[in-house]
């Protein structure tokens, strides 16, 4: 199974985690659609080789698949986003994916997890399917940790209101 990676001294922080993205197939509601695929989280631990995802239950129609080989990448000058996902109404995670068309199926194959919204909102704007999950509990107290090792808040700075007509570009007259 997964292997939970203590982290007990911020200076020995990485900048790397090895995670695995879990999948679920369900059958369709339409005729038009046969499965209907759906991210269930991200996980921290090594798993199964890249490009070789290991079905973890099939029933029937359902089937959930854990897709092994990636790793988690923070940057120290990414902090500030890091800390505006923990604080969103709704910490998570992205799992990137780019759709496939198997046996006439479209088949998400995630390439790529990050806890930047800005990266995968670019990438969402591509053709890649973009999925946000939760922020599970161990890689939480992680982000957690690097965010209070590394984010430095910027001093927030008064701006000098212009008047009503400075603002409408004239000069007083004085």
């Amino acid at each position: 199974m997964t292997s939970s990676t203590p982290i007990d001294d911020a200076a020995e922080l990485p900048d790397v985690l090895p995670v695995n993205v879990l999948m679920e197939r369900r059958p369709g509601v339409t005729r038009w659609v046969r499965y209907v695929w759906q991210a269930l989280g991200v996980v921290l631990g090594e798993g199964p080789e890249r490009g070789r995802p290991e079905v973890v239950l099939e029933r029937d129609d359902y089937r959930q698949v854990r897709y092994g080989g990636f790793e988690v990448r923070f940057h120290r000058d990414e902090a500030a986003d890091y800390y505006h996902n923990l604080t969103a109404p709704a910490p998570g995670c992205y799992i990137v994916a780019a759709v496939e068309r198997i046996d006439g199926d479209e088949v998400p194959r995630p390439v790529l997890v990050t806890l930047n919204f800005d990266e995968a909102n670019a990438y969402g704007d591509g053709d890649r399917a973009v999925y946000h999950v939760p922020l599970g509990p161990d890689l939480y107290q992680f982000v957690e940790r690097f965010v209070l090792t590394h984010y430095v808040p910027e001093p927030k700075r008064k701006r000098k209101l212009k008047s009503a007509r400075e603002q409408r570009g004239h000069e007083d007259a004085e």
